[in-house]
């Protein structure tokens, strides 16, 4: 073959490709018509329904509230004809209302007006516990109702995903910022426990003979440049290597789990990152919005404005067709549906939507194709989310306008299976014209969300804020792999277990001393020189110098035990560390600053039994962790008073 000849084809496989490319960059940059129509979500008329019930249910008579629940039906019906699914903010007050009538009417008209605000917002968890109180204040006995009712609840408020968000990083948060007080507290009274080694070892490297005392001025400076110049974190750090050859079996163990901790701990500042700016982003309560099925046309304009943004975000551009299909755009949302690839995270969601626009199409038009197409929709939903209620339940009412029995009885059984419940209230509301359920986001579709690249990008930024104020790099990652590398090096640097190099601590007097073994043998002399001399020597020790020694001792131990009580009075876990009792020290620490951080900072933090859209705190949760905290606090004081240090 010819230079030529193959010079033309390599021509023609590049043009194919690039004109392959430009299709493909063609469909996905056309820009749908739901990017810049004008979306108007008029709920003026549920308004006037829902303030007519209230202001019926607030005179407080039998007729009155009777004639409030009928209007409430009313404007259920009205909420799932516009497309709406959850009215969060009027179930609230219906529960608030409900406590009203239980006083003044009793508990089983308050049931009336609780079930009346579960219709309202079926996936609202504050419902399901109001209803599952009130049944067990009609009826203790009925345990499997209210056990239901509370289950419901708790799998409702933690599948909703802006609260999963939420507890997520209030819960994350708590963990890194009590883990890493506790890491601080381990280096920080560790090194103070064994500085002295440390500093006569640096004293024993420097070939100029020098007084312990400048030693340790030239170290404690070293530490102070480090972390005046690198920051907080790096000044840990250093503590961190200083110590890894110095501490004991069960110090030197705990301290590669710092290490680990805090290279771990770091990192997930960027996920504390992620989550803070996911939380409290528009664009993505308006997405949570979408999935729960409340709507607005403010949510429209936020997804509008993201999608200007990114023309390319496929969530943005599946939310807007959702409104276009919830205003009667048809054109336009099949138009925007299309545009999603198979991909996407709920591309079941997508096809059975489309499938209710073609089965629309088909029950207006009566067109075959539209049929076809329906059906199409339904049956690639089914076969990627085999258990998908929405979809069976659609597809049996288009077989049914097929008049098709026996294939719709079979998707009818399916759906009874998967949730029979629903399917006995969603077969309700047929004879009010709302013959097929449209699909949202999922829980899991709306997490995968978090991973993409913007909010990776977004969440790096908020953390290198936090991180910047302990570090001169802001980049927590280049402190999570120092952490990790001091981590392996704890690692090779061998066990206690091992023969003893360097400097150890007098077992008498807790000096440091250079290790020295026995010619005659491999024992290893414990003791320094000062007391071998004085105490296991045999030559004549006068009394009145081995008194002193002792006494020398004794005062020493004393302003340990002093300072360690000290310690732990204002740093709890600090006193068992500082007496050579690590594992006890951190354990104690963590407890206890689990227990407070909650107080400290609870405006940020409203862990699991607290709502993100509620306010104050929940007197369950302020129980636990008062708990935590006080338990630890004291059971730290009362072993701090009874322990004696070890032995340097």
């Amino acid at each position: 073959m010819s230079n030529r000849q193959t010079s033309s084809i390599i021509k023609s496989v590049l043009g194919f490709c690039c004109v392959m490319c430009v299709i493909g960059q063609s469909v996905i940059a056309q820009n749908p018509d739901v990017a810049s129509m004008t979306f108007q979500i008029n709920t003026s008329k549920l308004h006037q329904l829902w303030f007519q019930a209230l202001t019926a249910l607030q005179k407080g008579d039998q007729d009155s509230r009777d004639a409030a629940l009928i209007t409430l039906t009313d404007l259920n019906v009205k909420k799932l004809q516009m497309g709406l699914h959850n009215m969060s903010a009027y179930s609230r007050i219906l529960i608030q209302e409900a406590q009203v009538v239980k006083r003044q009417a009793g508990a089983e008209q308050a049931m009336r007006v609780l079930e009346a605000a579960l219709k309202l917002s079926p996936e609202l968890s504050d419902v399901h516990f109001a209803i599952g109180k009130m049944r067990f204040a009609m009826n203790f006995t009925d345990i499997y109702r209210v056990a239901k009712d509370l289950w419901r609840g708790m799998w409702y408020k933690f599948t909703d995903t802006a609260a999963l968000v939420v507890y997520f990083n209030n819960g994350l948060t708590l963990v890194v910022f009590a883990g890493m007080l506790a890491c601080i507290i381990f280096l920080l009274f560790s090194f103070i426990y064994y500085h002295r080694a440390i500093f006569y070892q640096i004293k024993e490297k420097i070939p100029v003979e020098l007084p312990l005392l400048v030693a340790q001025i030239v170290g404690w400076l070293i530490i102070l440049a480090v972390t005046l110049g690198l920051g907080v974190a790096w000044g840990l750090l250093l503590l961190g290597l200083l110590l890894i050859w110095h501490v004991d079996a069960a110090a030197r163990r705990v301290l590669q789990f710092v290490l680990l901790s805090m290279a771990i701990f770091s990192a997930l500042f960027i996920i504390i990152g992620i989550t803070l700016i996911t939380a409290d982003g528009q664009y993505f309560q308006a997405l949570c919005d979408i999935s729960r099925g409340e709507f607005s046309s403010q949510t429209a304009t936020i997804l509008q404005r993201q999608f200007t943004k990114d023309p390319q975000d496929q969530y943005a551009l599946f939310g807007l067709a959702f409104l276009a299909q919830k205003e009667n755009h048809a054109n336009e949302a099949i138009q925007a549906y299309s545009m999603l690839p198979e991909q996407f995270a709920d591309w079941n969601a997508v096809q059975n939507n489309l499938g209710n626009l073609y089965q629309t199409a088909y029950r207006n038009k009566k067109g075959e194709q539209w049929y076809q197409k329906a059906e199409d929709a339904y049956g690639n939903a089914i076969f990627r989310s085999p258990k998908m209620f929405e979809a069976h339940f659609n597809y049996a009412q288009l077989l049914l306008e097929k008049q098709k029995s026996i294939e719709a009885g079979e998707q009818i059984n399916a759906v009874r299976k998967l949730n029979p419940e629903r399917y006995t209230l969603q077969s309700g509301f047929l004879q009010d014209g709302i013959f097929w359920v449209d699909a949202s986001f999922s829980t899991f579709g709306l997490l995968k969300r978090l991973f993409y690249h913007d909010v990776f990008t977004a969440g790096l930024s908020v953390a290198k804020q936090l991180w910047s104020s302990v570090s001169r790099f802001d980049n927590p990652l280049y402190f999570a792999l120092a952490s990790g590398l001091l981590f392996f090096v704890s690692l090779m640097a061998g066990s206690s277990k091992e023969k003893p190099k360097g400097v150890m601590y007098c077992q008498m007097c807790g000096d440091p001393y250079s290790v020295k073994r026995s010619k005659k043998s491999q024992d290893v002399e414990t003791f320094c020189t000062q007391c071998t001399y004085i105490f296991k020597k045999k030559t004549a020790v006068k009394p009145e110098k081995r008194a002193a020694k002792i006494k020398q001792i004794q005062l020493r131990q004393n302003i340990r035990g002093l300072l360690a009580k000290i310690f732990s009075i204002g740093l709890p876990g600090a006193g068992q560390i500082y007496f050579g009792y690590p594992v006890k020290g951190i354990i104690v620490a963590l407890f206890f600053y689990l227990g407070v951080l909650y107080y400290v900072i609870h405006d940020l933090i409203h862990l699991v039994l607290v709502t993100p859209t509620s306010a104050g705190i929940s007197w369950g949760t302020v129980g636990v962790f008062g708990l935590i905290g006080l338990g630890s606090y004291l059971f730290n004081l009362y072993d701090v008073f009874r322990l004696s240090p070890k032995n340097q």
